[in-house]
Parts: structure tokens; sequence; C-alpha cells
């Protein structure tokens, strides 16, 4: 009796009796292996209870009646064991395991792990057809990448490689609109991290590079390189003249030091001026410094001078490098309204004083808020860095023609200005100039009104900055206090220590206006205050002078009811 080739089936022989043996036979291995589903892989021996028809993948060194059957299909048909080699291309079903196997020629594979380790595809395509161009391609509305998490076996971290060959290729993100760019970002022709935009997808503008060694950013579209990275901070303080912690609204008269945050109105001479916070401001802004004469001096007498200016510390000024060959140029932006047109000033200078650059510029029309832009050259020569004294002084300064006028020399070097701008005086009573938006940055392009934003205008950002320098603490109420502890052994001075909210320039000079002490016995008025430690610029140490208290006692410092107590540490240059 023959077999057929591939499934073993037995034929039936010409002139064969009991033909339907030979049939019935190959009925029972055709049932057996076509869809062939068995129920466990690698058996090494037939169960105690077989069942009719129950099929098994026999393991390896099988014994009993296995035994010899290694690797076989074991089909248990009409009470007893039938045993099918298998050949290249035939699958099985594993239900124990819900698994496909598939036969090789020399062993049972896994399907599945084929289909779960893809390896060497050409293409790939998810949702559309991939192509030479794009060997992997996907077309869906969502997409997730997430970290393989310690409990299943993975780290917790996620990375996601883009890899390039060597420093002049690409590795990069493209985003499109319609399959035309619009941006890109990552490694384009070089190591440096960069971040480009297109409004064809044909001309592109690249709008930040980082360089690889150093860090340092660029943004070669507003032409601020080499530190382009701190335009958008500014190195001014309080340029949109919001914040008043002294003062307040309340005009400065005689205007000689500091008004605003960070802003000095100085002066030389007979005529007076005073200077305050207004409401009155260019668009995009709510407040401004006014500078106003409300005493008129005819002529200045040699040394006279009326100018606004704010001085700039050394520590954030010494990377512009002046002093040396690479020293960075300087952009100044800034709103300016003055009740009379005529010429003003704009100068930087070292906080030596000894090195100056000055800029004229015209106010072609009375009371309208006008964009002015100055841009200075990195000086080689001086010292334009102090440490962490004063690096840099900007300022407005009066001018001819204005009937404001105070002499620019005075602060600036010698003979830079000649003729009338040094003598016109204070001469029209009521005349007021107005800053705004003030703006001070690295860089060789002179700013846009547009860029006027550059000078922080949020009020919480400037007074974090602001209280580097100047913290006024306020009790807050009738009767509110700063702090409290025992009265120590002294009862003429008593020490409390009161929190910084930030860190100081340096450990600041303690002052008090209309401060008391009451230990239980009544509010007395405090007759001294002193920083009692001169280094730390994180808590103000006050020594307090007041006398009658109780040695002991519980005690506060701060309000005795008018509501008009203040605490005020002062670090500013």
């Amino acid at each position: 009796m023959t077999e057929t080739l591939n499934l073993a089936l037995p034929r039936i022989e010409a002139a064969q009796a009991q033909k339907h043996v030979t049939h019935n036979e190959a009925l029972q291995k055709l049932d057996a292996l076509v869809h062939l589903s068995v129920a466990a892989r690698d058996a090494l021996a037939p169960p105690a209870t077989p069942v009719e028809g129950q099929r098994l993948l026999i393991g390896q060194n099988a014994a009993g009646a296995f035994a010899g059957k290694d690797f076989q299909i074991a089909a248990f048909l009409d009470g007893a064991w039938v045993f099918l080699a298998p050949k290249a291309g035939w699958r099985a079903f594993v239900e124990a395991e819900k698994l496909l196997l598939a036969h090789n020629g020399a062993q049972w594979v896994d399907v599945g792990a084929l289909i779960r380790s893809l390896q060497n595809l050409t293409t790939l395509g998810l949702g559309t057809t991939a192509d030479a161009a794009n060997p992997l391609s996907a077309k869906l509305n969502a997409a997730l990448f997430t970290a393989r998490a310690p409990g299943e076996g993975g780290a917790g971290d996620l990375r996601f490689v883009l890899n390039k060959s060597a420093a002049g290729n690409t590795a990069s993100q493209i985003y499109q609109t319609n399959y035309s760019g619009r941006a890109e970002t990552g490694l384009a022709g070089d190591d440096r991290f960069r971040i480009k935009v297109s409004d064809d997808g044909a001309n592109w503008r690249e709008a930040l590079s980082i360089d690889p060694a150093t860090g340092a950013v660029s943004m070669p579209a507003t032409s601020l390189a080499p530190f382009d990275a701190m335009a958008s901070l500014g190195l001014q303080i309080n340029g949109a003249m919001e914040v008043s912690q002294a003062n307040g609204a309340n005009a400065v008269a005689g205007a000689n030091g500091y008004v605003l945050d960070g802003w000095q109105v100085l002066k030389s001479g007979a005529g007076v001026v005073s200077a305050q916070q207004v409401t009155d401001a260019p668009p995009g802004f709510s407040n401004s410094l006014r500078v106003s004469v409300t005493t008129a001096q005819a002529t200045l007498a040699a040394g006279d001078y009326l100018v606004v200016q704010q001085p700039i510390e050394g520590v954030r000024t010494a990377r512009l490098g002046f002093g040396v060959a690479s020293a960075a140029p300087v952009a100044i932006g800034f709103f300016f309204k003055s009740a009379i047109a005529g010429n003003f000033y704009v100068s930087l200078r070292n906080g030596a004083l000894n090195r100056a650059h000055v800029r004229r510029f015209a106010c072609a029309a009375a009371n309208v808020w006008q964009w002015v832009v100055m841009t200075f050259p990195g000086d080689v020569a001086g010292s334009w860095s102090a440490g962490t004294g004063v690096g840099l002084c900007v300022s407005v300064a009066l001018a001819a023609g204005s009937g404001l006028q105070g002499t620019v020399n005075a602060w600036q070097a010698a003979n830079l200005l000649a003729g009338a701008d040094q003598t016109n005086g204070f001469s029209t009573l009521n005349a007021s100039f107005q800053l705004s938006g003030f703006c001070v940055f690295p860089g060789t392009q002179a700013p846009a009104m547009a860029d006027a934003w550059k000078c922080r205008p949020q009020f919480d950002d400037e007074l974090r900055r602001s209280q580097r320098y100047l913290r006024v603490l306020r009790a807050g109420a009738a009767a509110g206090v700063f702090g409290g502890g025992l009265v120590g052994a002294t009862t003429a001075v008593w020490r409390i220590k009161i929190d910084a909210p930030a860190a100081m320039r340096a450990a600041p000079t303690l002052t008090q206006q209309n401060c008391s002490v009451n230990d239980g016995s009544g509010w007395r008025a405090v007759t001294a205050l002193t920083n009692f430690s001169s280094a730390d610029i994180l808590c103000f140490d006050a020594a307090i002078g007041v006398a009658g208290l109780t040695v002991g006692r519980a005690a506060l410092f701060g309000d005795a009811g008018a509501n008009t107590a203040a605490l005020i540490a002062d670090a500013r240059l």
C-alpha cells in the first residue's frame, strides 16, 4: 500500500479488498491534519486518559508510547496513538497557549514571533502606502510613544534618537502645511541646533541657533549676535516705569536721587525739578516717569546738569566684553514725550564715568509719544566693567532749545558737545518730559517699536528684579507687625531677624519710618535702627534702638496704629 507524498495518506490499491478501511484511515488522517489544532506542545509522554481525537506536539526525548517520535504529531484515533511526521510548511495552532506554529523543515517555530519581531523590512506603511522615498509612512490622527515602566521590565525612560552619519549631514524634524515646509528643528548641515521657519516651503529663515561647544544662543533674524539670548530680557531694570516701592505715585521734590526703582533723576544748579510716576503712558504700557521743571534757572553755571539715568550693575554687564577687542555693541530703545520740542541726548557711560558715547535725537513735536532708538559700538578703551559695582550708566539728558537744558558734559567725557548745547538753562517753568518702555540689550540692530516688549513690562517680574536692590516692607494695616520675639538682655537695643523676600545685591542699609515696639506696656517709638549683620543678603538682621522695654518679655515690631510704618532695606547702586 502506497502513501501520498505530503500528508502520507494511504492509497487504495487496485483490486484491494476492504477498500473502505484504507479510505477511512485516510479520512482520519485528513481530519487530524487539516486545520491542525493541538492541545499542547512539547509533550514527553501520552496523557493517562487520552480523549478520542486528541492531538499533541511531541517534545524532545519523549518516553513511553511517544519514545522515538520527537517533534511529531500524535493523534489518538480509534483508541490508539497515530504519529504523523511534519513537513516544511505545516501549521499548527496550540490551544493551551493561543499560539500559531509553523514547521520550517527542521523544527516548529512561533509564527507570531516573526510578526512581533519584524526585522530588515524594506517598507512599512501604517494607514497608507510606503515607498522608496518614504519607506516608513503613517497616516493617522494621533501617535503615542511612552516609556516602559520598571514594573513592566523597563527603565521608565524614553529617548527618541535621530542620528546622522557625520557633522555635515542633517538630522531634523520638518513641520509642513499641505506638504509644504513651514518649520524645521534639529541639526541641519552641522552640529548647531537650529530652528528655521518658512512661509512658502522654499525660502527658509533661521530664527535660533545654539552653539554646541558653549551653549550660546543666537537669533540671526534679530541681528543681536552674539548676546541675543539676553535680548528678550534686557539689561535694564523697571524699563516700563511700573515699580515705585519707595515713593509710589508721589512727586519727589528736588529730584536728586532715585525716584522710581532703578531710575535716578540727578541735577546740579539753581533750577528746581520734581519727578514722579504717572499713568500717562505710550500704548501697551501703564506708567511713565515724568520729570518737570518747578523753578526755572535762566542760565547754567559751570557743571550744572539735569539728567535721568539708570546705573546697570557690573556683574550683569561683564559678559558684554567692554574693554576688549570683542566688546559687544549695545542697542537702546524707549518711548519719549516732551512738553517742548527740541534736541535731547542719550549717553552710554562706564562706571568710572571716564568713557562715554553720546547720541542726539530730536523731539519734533510737543506732547506726542515717539519711539527713539540708539545704537552704541563696543568700546575697546577704558574700563567699562566694575565687578559688582556700576558697569554701565544709560541716561537721557536735556538739550538745547527746549528751555530744559542742563549741560551733558557733567556726566560725559569733556568737549563732546559744544555751543548752545552747554549753555541753555532750566528756563521754562512747568516744562516736562517723560520716559517709558526703556530697553537696553546687546546687539547691532536698532530696535523697532515692536521690540518694546523686550523691556519686560510684567509688573511681578520687574518687582522681583527691583527687590534685589530695594525692598520696602510696610506693616500693611494699623497695628500691623513686621515680626516679634523676646526682648534681650538690654532694653536699649533689641535684635530681630526678618527674612528678605529675595537675595539682595549686597547687605542692605536699614532705615525705618514711624516704626514702634510693643512689649505689652504700650507702643514705644524706635529711636535707632541698624543692620546688625553686615554681610547677610538674605535676612534683615535689625538692631532696634528703643527705650523702656522689659527684658524677657515678648515684643512686637511694627506699626503703632497710624498705618504709616515702613522698614526699608536699601542695596542700590
